[in-house]
C-alpha cells in the first residue's frame, strides 16, 4: 500500500459507492416502476380529462426506435416506454380529451450539481429527473432537451399518436392528483441489471438517479443530499473509514468528491463474494476496459471499475484524476481486491 489513507478525487470509482449503497439499501431485485394514470376510457375509447405518466426514477426508460447510433458505449438493460404505450392501447383508449401530463416529482427538480465543471452539464450528465426517457433526448430531435419530464410526455404523446391514438391537449408537465386508476405499468429490470449498466458503461444519469432512489426509498426524500446522507451513514455501518471522505454526488464528475484508497478497497473487500465482481467491466472485453488490457495476462480476467476525470491543467485547480478499482483471480480460488487512484495534472492523459 501507498499512501492509502490521503484524500483524491477518485473520478468515476465514485460510482462503486453508489452502486454498491443502492444495491444495499435498495435490494437486488429492486424495480423502477413508470406509471400511466388516468380515468378509465368509455365505451368510445375516450379517455376524459388527462393522462398522467408518472416517473419512477427509471435512468434507463427508453423509445424502442431511439438510436444510440454513434454513442460509444450504448444504455442496455433498458425499459422500454413503447410497452406502456401499447399497455394503454391494449385498455381500449382510443383517444385522450386531455393532455399527457409529465410528473416527476417522485425527485426533486435539481437537474446538475453545482459543484461540476459547467461543460458537463448536457455533456456528460444531465438534465435528468424521476422522469426521463432516452436520456433527455427526443427522437428526431439533436441534443438533449432542457426539460426531461416534458421531453419524456412528448415522447410518450408521439408513441399514442403512432399507435392511432388521439392526444388533444398534447404533452405538459404537473403533478398526478392521486387520486386516479392506473392504467398501465412498466418495470425496470431488477437492480443488479441498472447497476450493470452503471458500472459497466460508467453511466452518469443513472448514479445520480440511483442517488436520488436512495434518498426517496430510505429517507422518503428524492434528493441527492438526502441520498448522500444514506451513503454516509451506510458506509460507516460496513465500517469503511470515513477519515478525508467527502462524497458531492453519485457519479464522480465533482471535483470536490474526496475518497481514500483505503475507503475503496474496503467496499471491494465486503463485496468480493457477492453479486459486484460480474457487474463490473471485463478486461479487454466490456464496457470502459473494452480497449484496455488487450495484450496483457489480465485480459479476460480482471475486472474492475475506471475512472478517468478531465480538468485541463490551469493554475486554480491543476489536478485530473485516473482510478482503477476492482479484482482480479487468483490462485487457490483466491481474489486480489485492489484500487489504484492518481492525482496529477495529467494523470486523465497518462496512458503508462
Amino acid at each position: 500500500a501507498v499512501n492509502p489513507n490521503v484524500p483524491v478525487m477518485p473520478a468515476s470509482n465514485q460510482k462503486l459507492i453508489t452502486g454498491t449503497v443502492a444495491l444495499d439499501q435498495l435490494g437486488e431485485d429492486f424495480q423502477f416502476v413508470t406509471k400511466a394514470v388516468g380515468r378509465k376510457p368509455n365505451k368510445n375509447g375516450l379517455l376524459r380529462g388527462d393522462l398522467y405518466l408518472i416517473g419512477g426514477g427509471d435512468p434507463l426508460l427508453t423509445t424502442d426506435d431511439y438510436s444510440f447510433e454513434g454513442e460509444l458505449l450504448p444504455a442496455f438493460n433498458t425499459t422500454s416506454l413503447d410497452v406502456l404505450a401499447d399497455r394503454i392501447v391494449a385498455k381500449g383508449v382510443t383517444s385522450i380529451e386531455g393532455a399527457v401530463v409529465g410528473d416527476g416529482s417522485r425527485y426533486d427538480d435539481e437537474y446538475f450539481v453545482d459543484s461540476w465543471d459547467p461543460d458537463d452539464a448536457y455533456t456528460e450528465a444531465g438534465p435528468y429527473d424521476a422522469l426521463m426517457v432516452n436520456g433527455s433526448h427526443r427522437v428526431g430531435y439533436s441534443g438533449k432537451e432542457s426539460d426531461p419530464v416534458d421531453a419524456a410526455a412528448e415522447e410518450f404523446v408521439r408513441l399514442l399518436n403512432a399507435r392511432g391514438v388521439t392526444v388533444n391537449g398534447g404533452a405538459t408537465v404537473g403533478e398526478s392528483p392521486g387520486s386516479l386508476p392506473v392504467l398501465a405499468r412498466v418495470e425496470s429490470a431488477p437492480l443488479t441489471d441498472v447497476v450493470q449498466e452503471l458500472l459497466v458503461n460508467s453511466d452518469n444519469n443513472t448514479a445520480e438517479m440511483l442517488l436520488k432512489e436512495i434518498g426517496y426509498t430510505v429517507r422518503g426524500e428524492g434528493s441527492r443530499v438526502a441520498g448522500l446522507n444514506v451513503v454516509d451513514s451506510t458506509l460507516r455501518s460496513w465500517g469503511v473509514p470515513m477519515e478525508g471522505v467527502r462524497s458531492l454526488d453519485g457519479s464522480g464528475l465533482s471535483l470536490d468528491n474526496f475518497v481514500t484508497c483505503a475507503a475503496i478497497l474496503t467496499i471491494l473487500q465486503n463485496h468480493t463474494d457477492g453479486v459486484l465482481p460480474s457487474l463490473l467491466p471485463i478486461a479487454g472485453e466490456t464496457g470502459t476496459l473494452t480497449l484496455e488490457f488487450t495484450e496483457s495476462p489480465m485480459s479476460g480476467r480482471l475486472v474492475a471499475k475506471t475512472g478517468t476525470l478531465y480538468n485541463e491543467p490551469i493554475e486554480e485547480d491543476p489536478l485530473s484524476s485516473k482510478a482503477l478499482g476492482g479484482y482480479v483471480p487468483a490462485a487457490r480460488d483466491s481474489t486480489i481486491e485492489f484500487v489504484l487512484i492518481m492525482n496529477t495534472p495529467d494523470a486523465a492523459f497518462d496512458r503508462n
